[in-house]
């Protein structure tokens, strides 16, 4: 049950971009998405049974590019996929050179 949910999220991120890393990436890519489960969410219980489970997810955007399409290919994914989501904060990486996206995600 949860497996599955797990490739489905990271295979919704792979129709935004085809760099997509699960827990941890160093890259020279230009943009990537980096993603973790964080645990279970709102959960569904019925005879004594999970019936439905919601997972909470961190998602980094890492992009060399200032307001990069990716973004908004990724927040317009999420919506279409009915995932709830809470953008949290954007930081500049002097030392790198990226400019680092944060999400939340629930679903």
């Amino acid at each position: 049950m949860i497996s599955k949910k797990l490739q489905e999220f990271r295979n919704l991120l792979l129709e935004v971009t085809g760099k997509v890393y699960h827990y941890y990436h160093q890259a020279e890519d230009e943009t990537y998405i980096v993603w973790t489960e964080n645990g279970e969410g709102e959960t569904q219980h019925g005879d004594n049974h999970k019936q439905e489970v919601a997972l909470h997810f961190s998602v980094e955007l890492f992009t060399k590019t200032e307001y990069s399409p990716v973004l908004d290919a990724l927040t317009e994914k999420l919506n279409e996929s009915r995932f709830a989501f809470e953008y949290t904060g954007v930081d500049f990486e002097v030392d790198t050179g990226y400019i680092h996206h944060s999400l939340e995600v629930y679903g």
